[in-house]
Protein backbone atom coordinates (compact mmCIF):
# COMPACT_ATOMS: atom_id res chain seq x y z
CA UNK A 1 0.00 0.00 0.00
CA UNK A 2 1.45 3.37 -0.95
CA UNK A 3 -1.07 6.19 -0.91
CA UNK A 4 0.29 9.67 -1.53
CA UNK A 5 -1.64 12.36 0.29
CA UNK A 6 -1.07 16.12 0.12
CA UNK A 7 0.79 17.85 2.92
CA UNK A 8 -1.75 19.68 4.99
CA UNK A 9 0.10 22.73 6.26
CA UNK A 10 3.47 24.39 6.14
CA UNK A 11 4.20 27.69 7.91
CA UNK A 12 6.68 29.59 5.78
CA UNK A 13 7.23 32.91 7.52
CA UNK A 14 10.42 31.77 9.24
CA UNK A 15 12.08 30.54 6.06
CA UNK A 16 11.31 33.44 3.74
CA UNK A 17 14.95 33.72 2.63
CA UNK A 18 15.04 30.12 1.42
CA UNK A 19 13.66 28.58 -1.73
CA UNK A 20 10.88 26.28 -0.57
CA UNK A 21 11.55 22.55 -0.41
CA UNK A 22 9.21 20.05 -2.04
CA UNK A 23 7.22 17.95 0.44
CA UNK A 24 5.59 14.58 -0.23
CA UNK A 25 3.69 12.52 2.33
CA UNK A 26 3.01 8.81 1.83
CA UNK A 27 1.06 6.32 3.92
CA UNK A 28 2.61 2.89 3.52
CA UNK A 29 2.85 -0.49 5.18
CA UNK A 30 6.04 -1.91 6.68
CA UNK A 31 7.00 -3.93 3.59
CA UNK A 32 7.33 -0.70 1.57
CA UNK A 33 9.61 1.08 4.04
CA UNK A 34 13.02 2.09 2.71
CA UNK A 35 14.95 3.30 5.74
CA UNK A 36 18.61 4.03 5.12
CA UNK A 37 21.62 2.54 6.88
CA UNK A 38 24.12 4.78 5.08
CA UNK A 39 22.88 8.37 5.37
CA UNK A 40 24.20 11.57 6.93
CA UNK A 41 22.74 10.82 10.39
CA UNK A 42 23.93 7.23 10.64
CA UNK A 43 25.96 6.67 13.82
CA UNK A 44 25.33 10.27 14.92
CA UNK A 45 23.97 10.38 18.49
CA UNK A 46 20.92 12.46 19.43
CA UNK A 47 21.52 15.46 21.67
CA UNK A 48 18.66 17.24 23.46
CA UNK A 49 18.44 21.03 23.13
CA UNK A 50 15.40 21.37 25.40
CA UNK A 51 14.19 20.12 28.75
CA UNK A 52 11.68 17.39 28.02
CA UNK A 53 9.90 14.95 30.27
CA UNK A 54 10.94 11.80 28.45
CA UNK A 55 14.31 10.80 26.98
CA UNK A 56 14.94 8.13 24.31
CA UNK A 57 13.76 4.79 25.64
CA UNK A 58 16.74 2.74 24.56
CA UNK A 59 19.50 4.39 22.59
CA UNK A 60 20.85 7.73 21.48
CA UNK A 61 20.91 6.24 17.97
CA UNK A 62 17.29 5.05 18.11
CA UNK A 63 15.96 7.44 15.44
CA UNK A 64 18.74 7.08 12.89
CA UNK A 65 20.21 3.60 12.91
CA UNK A 66 17.55 1.31 11.45
CA UNK A 67 18.74 -2.30 11.34
CA UNK A 68 17.18 -2.87 7.91
CA UNK A 69 15.06 -1.10 5.26
CA UNK A 70 11.85 -2.11 7.08
CA UNK A 71 13.25 -2.59 10.60
CA UNK A 72 13.50 0.60 12.67
CA UNK A 73 15.79 0.66 15.67
CA UNK A 74 12.96 1.84 17.94
CA UNK A 75 9.83 3.99 17.81
CA UNK A 76 10.08 6.98 20.13
CA UNK A 77 7.43 9.31 21.44
CA UNK A 78 9.04 12.33 23.04
CA UNK A 79 7.14 13.63 26.06
CA UNK A 80 6.81 17.32 25.41
CA UNK A 81 4.06 18.69 27.61
CA UNK A 82 4.38 22.47 27.49
CA UNK A 83 8.01 22.19 26.37
CA UNK A 84 8.73 21.62 22.68
CA UNK A 85 11.25 18.77 22.29
CA UNK A 86 14.28 19.82 20.24
CA UNK A 87 16.60 17.08 19.00
CA UNK A 88 20.07 17.84 17.59
CA UNK A 89 22.54 15.92 15.49
CA UNK A 90 26.11 17.24 15.37
CA UNK A 91 27.66 16.32 12.02
CA UNK A 92 31.29 17.32 12.42
CA UNK A 93 33.51 19.46 10.22
CA UNK A 94 32.55 20.06 6.62
CA UNK A 95 35.74 18.72 5.08
CA UNK A 96 36.77 19.07 1.45
CA UNK A 97 33.79 19.69 -0.79
CA UNK A 98 31.63 21.08 2.00
CA UNK A 99 28.20 19.67 2.80
CA UNK A 100 24.95 20.32 0.90
CA UNK A 101 21.62 18.94 2.11
CA UNK A 102 19.49 17.24 -0.55
CA UNK A 103 16.72 15.24 1.17
CA UNK A 104 15.33 14.53 4.64
CA UNK A 105 12.98 11.59 5.17
CA UNK A 106 10.91 11.31 8.35
CA UNK A 107 9.21 8.01 9.21
CA UNK A 108 6.28 8.24 11.66
CA UNK A 109 4.22 5.52 13.33
CA UNK A 110 0.63 5.52 12.07
CA UNK A 111 -0.79 2.34 13.55
CA UNK A 112 -3.43 3.92 15.81
CA UNK A 113 -5.34 7.18 16.35
CA UNK A 114 -3.11 7.95 19.35
CA UNK A 115 -0.04 8.04 17.10
CA UNK A 116 -1.68 9.94 14.27
CA UNK A 117 -0.58 13.39 13.33
CA UNK A 118 2.72 15.23 13.24
CA UNK A 119 3.85 18.83 13.59
CA UNK A 120 7.56 19.45 13.19
CA UNK A 121 10.26 21.54 11.52
CA UNK A 122 13.97 21.39 10.82
CA UNK A 123 16.78 23.92 11.33
CA UNK A 124 20.44 23.82 10.36
CA UNK A 125 23.50 25.36 11.99
CA UNK A 126 25.69 27.37 9.60
CA UNK A 127 29.23 28.41 10.38
CA UNK A 128 29.29 32.11 11.20
CA UNK A 129 25.49 32.40 10.98
CA UNK A 130 24.15 30.18 13.74
CA UNK A 131 20.83 28.31 13.59
CA UNK A 132 18.39 28.99 10.77
CA UNK A 133 15.09 27.27 9.98
CA UNK A 134 15.25 25.33 6.72
CA UNK A 135 11.57 24.35 6.76
CA UNK A 136 8.51 25.83 8.34
CA UNK A 137 6.36 23.66 10.57
CA UNK A 138 4.97 20.73 8.64
CA UNK A 139 1.62 19.47 9.91
CA UNK A 140 0.36 16.04 8.90
CA UNK A 141 -2.98 14.39 9.59
CA UNK A 142 -3.74 10.93 8.26
CA UNK A 143 -7.36 9.79 7.68
CA UNK A 144 -8.52 7.21 10.21
CA UNK A 145 -9.20 4.73 7.40
CA UNK A 146 -5.46 4.11 6.99
CA UNK A 147 -4.85 3.14 10.60
CA UNK A 148 -3.79 -0.47 10.94
CA UNK A 149 -1.06 -2.83 11.97
CA UNK A 150 2.32 -1.95 10.48
CA UNK A 151 1.17 1.34 8.93
CA UNK A 152 3.57 4.27 8.70
CA UNK A 153 3.72 7.82 7.37
CA UNK A 154 6.78 8.88 5.38
CA UNK A 155 7.46 12.60 4.90
CA UNK A 156 10.03 13.32 2.18
CA UNK A 157 11.50 16.84 2.11
CA UNK A 158 13.50 17.59 -1.05
CA UNK A 159 15.62 20.74 -1.00
CA UNK A 160 16.43 22.80 -4.10
CA UNK A 161 19.92 22.06 -5.45
CA UNK A 162 22.59 23.94 -3.51
CA UNK A 163 20.12 25.79 -1.29
CA UNK A 164 21.14 24.39 2.11
CA UNK A 165 24.94 24.24 2.16
CA UNK A 166 27.77 24.70 4.65
CA UNK A 167 26.01 23.38 7.77
CA UNK A 168 27.46 21.31 10.61
CA UNK A 169 24.38 20.31 12.62
CA UNK A 170 20.65 19.67 12.24
CA UNK A 171 17.78 20.23 14.66
CA UNK A 172 14.33 18.60 14.69
CA UNK A 173 11.61 20.50 16.57
CA UNK A 174 8.58 18.42 17.57
CA UNK A 175 5.79 20.93 18.12
CA UNK A 176 2.90 18.48 18.08
CA UNK A 177 2.08 18.42 21.81
CA UNK A 178 2.37 22.21 22.08
CA UNK A 179 0.16 23.01 19.07
CA UNK A 180 -3.20 21.51 19.91
CA UNK A 181 -2.44 17.79 19.78
CA UNK A 182 -2.79 15.51 22.80
CA UNK A 183 0.56 13.70 22.35
CA UNK A 184 3.98 14.20 20.85
CA UNK A 185 4.90 12.71 17.47
CA UNK A 186 5.86 9.03 17.38
CA UNK A 187 9.00 9.24 15.25
CA UNK A 188 10.41 5.96 13.94
CA UNK A 189 13.40 7.03 11.83
CA UNK A 190 14.96 10.23 10.49
CA UNK A 191 17.25 9.95 7.46
CA UNK A 192 19.13 12.85 5.88
CA UNK A 193 21.09 12.85 2.64
CA UNK A 194 23.79 15.25 1.48
CA UNK A 195 26.47 15.76 -1.10
CA UNK A 196 29.18 14.81 -1.39
CA UNK A 197 28.77 11.27 -0.08
CA UNK A 198 26.47 11.72 2.95
CA UNK A 199 29.27 12.95 5.17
Amino acid sequence: MNNLIPWSMMLLTSVASWALPAIDIAVIDRTALEMSSDDLLQNKPIALDSSITQVPKDSEFSLTDATGPDTPALSNRWGGGTQEPVLRWDLGSLGQGGRTLTVIKVFIDSQSPSSSGAYFKFAAHFLGKGWQDITGYIAVDVPKTVFGTNMFKVVTITFPAGEVAGFDALRLYDGKATHGYSTSTTFVEVDAFSTPGNR
